[in-house]
């Protein structure tokens, strides 16, 4: 191999490799920005929901227990939040299986 063809080679071997390392850098962007916009959204349930569930207790709501009723809706609230949570990991966990 002439000196020219292995220097031709040599630049194509690291353009490649830029490439490579844009495209690589491309996908872990998308997949962090599409995990930042979906935590945004999240967020902004999250409040709307906090909205409404202190409407919601405003109804129940005994003046002089209110720190009872504060904590025992925490406590529910928490006790289905986990049990959404293990089902939205167990149903992710069968469809990453699938594909």
């Amino acid at each position: 191999m002439t000196e020219t063809k292995r220097s031709n080679w040599r630049k194509m071997r690291r353009g490649l490799a830029l490439k490579n390392s844009l495209s690589d850098f491309n996908k872990e962007f998308r997949r962090h920005m599409a995990t930042f916009i979906t935590g945004a959204f999240s967020f902004v349930a999250a409040l709307l929901w906090r909205d409404a569930i202190i409407e919601f207790i405003k109804i129940f709501e005994i003046h002089s227990d209110i720190v009872y009723v504060k904590f025992i809706t925490a406590l529910i609230v928490s006790a289905v939040a986990i049990f959404v949570i293990i089902g939205i990991s167990k149903i992710s966990k069968i469809s990453n299986n699938t594909e």
